[in-house]
């Protein structure tokens, strides 16, 4: 049986894996013409593609909406060098990768505002819309259930779990 835990690990491998690629791919010449641009932006779009199959096989949907946001910044930025050197520079496609990768691996809330300043760093040219940050940040904060099991209201399976 895998547990929600079980999953956020696997996840947590999937985010750490995209992130050590990323932040791989190294600094930017400040000078990158267009086509450079689009030929990273689509390097770094291929990596978040992969991430958003991961993620629809592994049933994490909270992430979608970032993912979203993410590629609709990535179609932005691939048309302004400027700014798809600075998201790159500055470690704004990896950073909050690797932020989450940690939250969800520790089951902790700690990261979180840092997190949520990557996330909303005026570096992204669409700005992530607050709601959507909102209802991302209650989804890792609200502790998820360690398994598929349900206690009802005797506490039957606390019990069962307190005699082996």
């Amino acid at each position: 049986m895998t547990t929600m835990t079980d999953n956020n690990l696997v996840v947590a491998d999937e985010l750490e894996d995209i992130a050590m690629l990323l932040a791989g791919q190294g600094q930017l010449a400040n000078d990158i013409d267009l086509a450079a641009s689009k030929q990273f932006a689509s390097v770094v779009k291929e990596e978040f593609q992969r991430l958003e199959l991961a993620t629809e096989m592994l049933e994490y949907d909270d992430l979608n909406p970032i993912l979203a946001w993410v590629m609709e910044n990535i179609d932005h930025a691939q048309n302004t060098p400027d700014s798809l050197v600075s998201l790159q520079n500055n470690g704004h496609f990896f950073q909050w990768v690797e932020l989450l990768a940690a939250s969800l691996r520790q089951n902790d809330t700690l990261l979180l505002p840092e997190l949520t300043s990557c996330l909303t760093h005026p570096d992204w040219p669409v700005e992530l819309p607050e709601k959507t940050l909102q209802t991302f940040l209650l989804t890792l904060a609200t502790p998820k259930p360690q398994s598929s099991q349900t206690v009802n209201s005797d506490n039957q399976n606390i019990e069962s779990a307190s005699t082996n």
